[in-house]
């Protein structure tokens, strides 16, 4: 009886005796058809006093790939699965690392290797997971480019990152997961293959524009300019796009003034008009403060502020 089974490895987990017999309990019941007893056992192992690698060894065969389509309970109870695994790796830190430097660590499965570098999460995590990638036959998570982005002065996280930014299927959300986590990483080493990517995006669909933007403004990509003016000119009359690239230019800072000053100069482009004013005055063209100012008379109450706010 599943009731049974389930209740008979919590209570193994619960008892103060040597860790053999909790695992001679749980080992026939990890991949028992039952998943509540499956779940009982995920549950267990992070409770069982001072585990060590036999435990964490179990933990391992709940890392099974995540499911895509199909079923959604079967695919919310692999997940569960997936994250009791992990949570037993996370309060037994050293036992996972021991497993992971034990002889036989290579024949775990990838995605086991990678929940257990997860689980220790940091700079280790983030090289597993760049030598890992490869062998997985999925796309990145959000979680795991984050990992990567916050080393990405590694050389080889950086190989990683720079190859998941190559592959137009995975390009978008690459840089979605990095514009998550921009604040927390430097993206010097990255700027070529961002501003590659960013430029890509910018002669695509609007919707491949809009992103393209935020990601050229975010990692003040200055050489995609020609490109955001680009778009720019093939999107005037499409505002949230034509915003988003104006955005742009005012966080990198480099807004031509000929474009700039054309929009400017027809107050009835509302939003267009003010993104316009604020896109100016960051610029860093010389010709800018004096563009700016000639067109002064000719801005809206709320184009001035705009100014205001550009310096502050």
């Amino acid at each position: 009886a599943p009731a049974v089974r389930r209740e008979a490895v919590r209570i193994a987990a619960a008892q103060p005796r040597p860790e053999a017999e909790f695992v001679a309990v749980a080992t026939p019941l990890v991949t028992d058809p039952s998943a509540p007893v499956r779940a009982s056992v995920g549950d267990a192992l992070r409770r069982v006093p001072q585990a060590g690698t036999a435990t964490l060894k179990l933990a391992t065969q709940l890392a099974q790939p995540p499911l895509v389509g199909g079923n959604a309970w079967a695919r919310y109870q692999r997940d569960f699965e997936r994250y009791l695994a992990r949570w037993a790796m996370e309060v037994n830190p050293a036992a996972t690392r021991a497993l992971l430097a034990a002889p036989d660590a290579a024949a775990l499965s990838a995605e086991s290797h990678l929940l257990a570098l997860l689980a220790l999460g940091g700079r280790e995590a983030a090289r597993g997971i760049a030598q890992l990638g490869p062998k997985l036959g999925r796309p990145p998570t959000d979680e795991e480019i984050r990992l990567l982005a916050l080393s990405a002065g590694e050389p080889e996280v950086k190989t990683s990152l720079i190859a998941l930014l190559g592959r137009s299927e995975l390009r978008n959300a690459t840089l979605r997961a990095l514009l998550a986590v921009r604040h927390t990483f430097d993206p010097a080493s990255l700027q070529p293959e961002l501003a590659r990517a960013a430029d890509a995006l910018l002669a695509g669909s609007t919707t491949d524009i809009a992103l393209g933007a935020e990601v050229a403004g975010a990692f003040q990509l200055t050489t995609s300019t020609p490109v955001l003016v680009a778009a720019l000119t093939a999107q005037a009359t499409n505002v949230p796009v034509a915003t988003a690239l104006l955005r742009a230019l005012r966080e990198t800072r480099t807004g031509p003034v000929g474009p700039l000053t054309a929009l400017i100069a027809d107050p009835s482009q509302g939003k267009l008009h003010e993104e316009a004013v604020a896109a100016l005055a960051t610029s860093d063209a010389p010709a800018a403060p004096a563009a700016l100012i000639a067109q002064f008379v000719r801005l809206t109450p709320r184009g001035r502020g705009k100014i205001g706010r550009a310096h502050v």
